[in-house]
Order: structure tokens, then sequence, then C-alpha cells
């Protein structure tokens, strides 16, 4: 599983105002599910400046933890451009640096919830080792 977090965007949204910190977020996610997907994994949580995915889950995949590492890696390579592109476009905004974790070990898939509501969520320890 991995985790991804946008280092300041608080700040970001302080300094820019929400209307445009949500359109450079919107960016920023199309990136994250983007290289998410182009590795076969599942993004099953977005949160307000990042996303907790899933390698493996909901179908196996035996190398889950290298399509992992190899989707983190794409997601900085991916970042490196979009600040480049951000920069020429607003020279006031900061460079955006992504958090990235990566954890494997067995964790219990599935969805919880109810007709109202319903959540693809991986439970267990390791979910949570890899927030840290």
């Amino acid at each position: 599983m991995m985790f991804c977090d946008m280092e300041g965007f608080t700040g970001l949204v302080e300094k820019l105002g929400p209307e445009e910190a949500y359109g450079i977020m919107d960016q920023v996610y199309e990136i994250l599910i983007h290289k998410v997907h182009n590795y076969e994994g599942t993004v099953n949580e977005m949160t307000g400046d990042g996303i907790m995915a899933l390698f493996g889950a909901p179908i196996a995949l035996e190398d889950a933890p290298q399509r992992a590492i190899r989707s983190s890696l794409g997601i900085h390579r991916e970042m490196i451009r979009f600040n480049d592109k951000i920069k020429q476009e607003r020279k006031s905004i900061p460079p955006l640096k992504m958090r990235i974790g990566v954890h494997t070990g067995p964790v219990v898939v599935g969805t919880l919830g109810n007709d109202l509501r319903v959540e693809f969520k991986a439970v267990g320890d390791n979910a949570e080792f890899c927030l840290f």
C-alpha cells in the first residue's frame, strides 16, 4: 500500500485562497490517480491533500510491492514536471512536495458501509504503518 500527502498544502490554501488551491489540487489528484493506475493499483481513499492506494487488492498481484515503488517514483517524476509548469504560470507558488510512504504486509480489504455510503478499505496494523 502507498500513502501520498502533499507537504504544506494548508499553507498553500492560506496563500492562494481555496478556489485556486482547489484547482491545483485537482491537477495533483490527476497525477496521483493516473500514476497509481499505471501500475495496476487502486486508489481507495482520497484525503484533503493526498491519497491512499492499494497494490494487489482487490486483484492479487505477485509483484505488488514493486508496483507501489514504481508508482511512487513515477509520482515524484511527474511532480517535478508539474512544478516546472506551475513555476512558469505562477512564480509566487512555492514548489509542491509530495511525501510518499510505502508499506507491505497482510491487511483485510473489503467494502464497509451500507446502501447510503460504502467505502473500500484496508484494515489492520500494516495499513496504519504506511501513514507514519
